[in-house]
């Protein structure tokens, strides 16, 4: 299950209304274009497991396929994966203009903070394209 997702009125970014969605930004590059293409989804929600729950268990050279509304599939290899303080974000890294086609994928993680009903950090991943196909 997928959504397009918007900036909130404090520019952030919006996040999925259900745990199993994975959001696209809509104003990142579309997957397998050149630019970074940036998904979010929840590490869990509301007591359900999120799409992105497992996401800090990626490890570089790890493939990710993104399937496409053209038929065609996006494939890329992780590169890194970074966690973050909510307040030391790598706005800069997520969203600035790439050379070639990259991915990036963002959830939450670390400590949860009972009193803000929310996590501390953000788990991040950063890969780039590798191959694309379409299947027969």
């Amino acid at each position: 299950d997928t959504t397009s997702l918007g900036l909130r009125d404090d520019n952030s970014l919006d996040v999925p209304s259900r745990a199993a969605t994975v959001g696209w930004y809509e104003r990142s590059a579309s997957p397998g274009t050149v630019g970074p293409a940036v998904f979010a989804a929840h590490v869990n929600y509301h007591g359900e497991q999120g799409a992105f729950a497992r996401l800090g268990e990626m490890r570089p050279g790890d493939l990710i396929e993104i399937h496409r509304d053209d038929n065609t599939t996006a494939v890329y290899a992780v590169e890194r994966v970074g966690q973050y303080g909510k307040d030391a974000f790598p706005t800069e890294a997520v969203y600035a203009p790439t050379p070639d086609s990259e991915i990036r994928m963002i959830t939450c993680g670390g400590v949860f903070n009972e009193q803000s009903r929310s996590y501390e950090d953000n788990i991040v991943v950063f890969g780039h394209l590798v191959d694309g196909y379409r299947p027969v």
